[in-house]
């Protein structure tokens, strides 16, 4: 998946997910009595700690890349760095490194949760796999995507909607336009807002709303309307 907008929980997971590394090795000098400053120390980190080492860079990427193995690989890894800083503390018991461990792991279960939060919007969510050989009859529910001024349009299906986002595959499988109105229609009611596109996977496209406030016709009410009668569901 192609991801254009990155929101809040995504950009401090990555922080995080980078400062973990930095967080091991004051946990490993405080242990062991040595400065985290030395290059030798450094080494001797790294060394100790192979595991996280080789895993940091794939867990960095899948979670960029919003992989869909991303959240197991990232569970590991920060599973990995709680249990070697209990076991470096057990070795030589510290407060400091105590107060540390337990400020982690809380953090850790924060920005995890709230990235899972994220991650399951609809509009990093299409429902369906870039395989499937029927993608726009799983819900018969159409409508089009233009720009203001209506002369750049394509048709889509709806395939994924929550308040803030939606998923739709594109008729002709290509997009070109940034700031666009949506419109679907359901029921005979035509809903619409305006969107911007968050990511991108095979032929779909997910769009944010940038409504202010909700309209009766606004798709964040289409998704209450979906929701009563049991579409998209995760």
């Amino acid at each position: 998946m192609k991801v254009y907008k990155k929101k809040y929980a995504h950009r401090n997971l990555l922080i995080f997910t980078l400062l973990s590394m930095v967080y091991l090795l004051i946990v490993y000098a405080f242990s062991h009595g040595v400065s985290f400053f030395s290059p030798t120390n450094f080494a001797s980190f790294l060394l100790h700690n192979l595991v996280v080492t080789a895993l940091f860079p794939l867990v960095f990427y899948s979670v960029f890349q919003y992989k869909k193995y991303a959240k197991y690989l990232l569970f590991i890894f920060l599973a990995i760095i709680v249990m070697t800083s209990f076991i470096l503390l057990s070795t030589s018991f510290n407060k400091l490194v105590l107060a540390l461990n337990f400020a982690y792991a809380l953090f850790a279960f924060y920005f995890f949760t709230l990235w899972e939060i994220e991650r399951s919007e609809a509009g990093y969510n299409p429902l369906y796999a870039a395989n499937d050989l029927e993608k726009q009859t799983r819900f018969p529910i159409q409508g089009i995507v233009y720009t203001n001024d209506r002369s750049n349009y394509e048709r889509v299906y709806l395939t994924n909607i929550d308040e803030n986002s939606c998923y739709v595959l594109l008729e002709k499988g290509k997009l070109e336009m940034t700031n666009a109105m949506l419109e679907i229609t359901f029921d005979g009611v035509v809903f619409s807002s305006k969107v911007t596109p968050i990511s991108q996977y095979d032929q779909g496209i997910g769009f944010g709303f940038m409504d202010s406030t909700a309209s009766p016709w606004s798709l964040s009410e289409l998704c209450k309307i979906c929701r009563q009668r049991g579409l998209f569901l995760v």
